[in-house]
């Protein structure tokens, strides 16, 4: 465990609504730790998920992308934390941003 991850606690709150308005899917989360306690939403739009779902081998269903927006968005808000980043309210995940951090398309597999 890192000093990062004994500090702070990642929480999934739940998926978001908006998903057809918006084309991303949405997991809420709660980040506790030391003057840190925020609510962040972590997006993942379609092309991305178009190409993680491709990536996996797996349908694009919605019940596959709220879970995998789920666990995208924990470990990209953990590598956030790990890098000692900020983290916005919203964190937008696009195709690009998986191309260019293939270690988050692992983090599903």
């Amino acid at each position: 465990m890192t000093q990062a991850e004994a500090e702070y606690r990642i929480t999934y709150e739940g998926p978001g609504d908006g998903s057809s308005i918006m084309g991303a899917s949405f997991a809420n989360f709660i980040i506790e730790g030391p003057g840190a306690d925020k609510e962040c939403a972590v997006m993942l739009n379609d092309p991305g998920a178009s190409y993680l779902a491709e990536q996996l081998g797996t349908d694009l269903t919605d019940e596959w992308r709220e879970q995998a927006t789920a666990k995208l968005g924990a470990a990209v808000l953990g590598a956030a934390m790990e890098e000692c980043r900020h983290i916005d309210s919203v964190v937008f995940v696009s195709r690009a941003i998986l191309e260019a951090h293939p270690e988050f398309v692992d983090a599903l597999r």
